[in-house]
């Protein structure tokens, strides 16, 4: 077999391809199923590098985000995914804060239990502590939504996966927004919330992991 290295660039939801950058003999069978989900593992953990903290808003995290990602979100909450990256994420946040009883009451128990933790370490935890619930998902979020227990969280814009710096290490972690926390919390019953939860501030960042 024969392996082509070469480069592809993404422009909206069409990937365009760039040219060959290397070519050699490979032992491997070059199965095209396996080859497409490498490339969707590598594009979600690229994705997944975006750095995070409790001061984090969601329309931040979503113009950081694929173009695919963003409009995945927007099918799920029935917004016009037409027009800018920008625009669509503030209707995004929009969205979920005049929605969020509704939203949050589609979800399944697991789901709800899994903001409840996050909400209960200040809005972001490490992404180890949610070992148990599921995170199945792929990168192409408008042709495949997430179904899983987290994914639901990430593709209704309730959760967000990225990394968060502390002592010069980047550990993973899942994080409730901090322009929509407020109102999960309200929803929730989470009336009485510590001050690093009322009063978000740069000092505060590491609250999750302490």
């Amino acid at each position: 077999n024969t392996l082509l290295a070469g480069r592809i660039h993404q422009f909206g939801n069409i990937f365009h391809f760039l040219g060959i950058i290397s070519m050699h003999n490979s032992p491997m069978i070059l199965d095209p199923d396996v080859m497409m989900n490498a490339f969707e593992v590598d594009r979600i953990k690229e994705t997944e590098e975006i750095l995070l903290s409790t001061t984090t808003f969601l329309t931040a995290v979503l113009n950081k985000y694929p173009s695919n990602w963003v409009d995945g979100i927007c099918g799920q909450l029935s917004i016009d995914a037409r027009g800018k990256k920008n625009i669509k994420a503030k209707l995004i946040a929009e969205t979920l804060i005049s929605k969020m009883p509704d939203i949050i009451k589609s979800l399944s128990p697991n789901s709800i239990k899994v903001l409840r933790i996050i909400l209960e370490n200040n809005g972001c935890i490490n992404y180890g502590k949610l070992k148990e619930f599921d995170d199945d998902i792929s990168f192409f979020w408008v042709e495949n939504p997430p179904k899983s227990t987290i994914g639901i969280l990430r593709v209704s814009g309730l959760v967000v996966i990225g990394k968060t710096v502390i002592n010069g290490r980047k550990y993973k972690t899942a994080l409730i927004p901090a322009d929509i926390r407020e109102s999960v919390a309200q929803v929730l019953k989470y009336s009485t919330l510590d001050a690093s939860f009322k009063n978000l501030r740069k000092s505060e960042d590491l609250s999750c992991y302490q």
